[in-house]
């Protein structure tokens, strides 16, 4: 659920409580891990509208996200074994992320159509290594 507030006759701030999903998988050898992580997220974008037609524009908006971690699965396998951990548990991410997003799309009349990017800048690792989130994401909405 998000908002747009007008600041001028096409700017505007988007903001609002988003329900993310983002994760991975990979392989080294005989290791195989996939990780599942949700986050409740905040975006803080300002934003501008090109108007193509009265009821349609073309949106583009950017600025920085908050998100906390409210679930998902972890899971390894290494010969034949297999493991499933919370995400977020002990010994998993660290649940508070931040990072910046850009969102191209469309309007058409109330329907919203965008894909964006999201670039995490914050270690989200339990450990030394370094690990932060990168999603690619398509939007889809309606404007009451």
């Amino acid at each position: 659920l998000t908002v747009d507030y007008e600041l001028g006759q096409r700017v505007y701030l988007l903001t609002g409580l988003e329900i993310n999903t983002k994760g991975g998988e990979w392989k080294l050898y005989e290791l195989k891990a996939s990780i599942n992580q949700v986050y409740l997220q905040l975006p803080i974008h300002v934003g501008y509208k090109f108007e193509i037609t009265e009821s349609t524009k073309l949106v583009l908006h950017a600025g920085p996200y908050l998100a906390y971690g409210i679930g998902g699965k972890s899971k390894l396998e290494f010969e034949g074994q297999e493991e499933k951990e919370d995400t977020f548990g002990s010994d998993g991410l660290k649940k508070f992320d931040v990072g910046i997003g850009l969102d191209f799309g469309v309007e058409f009349n109330q329907m919203c159509l965008g894909l964006g990017y999201d670039l995490g800048l914050y270690n989200i690792s339990g450990e030394e290594e370094s690990a932060k989130n990168r999603n690619f994401y398509l939007s889809i909405g309606y404007k009451f």
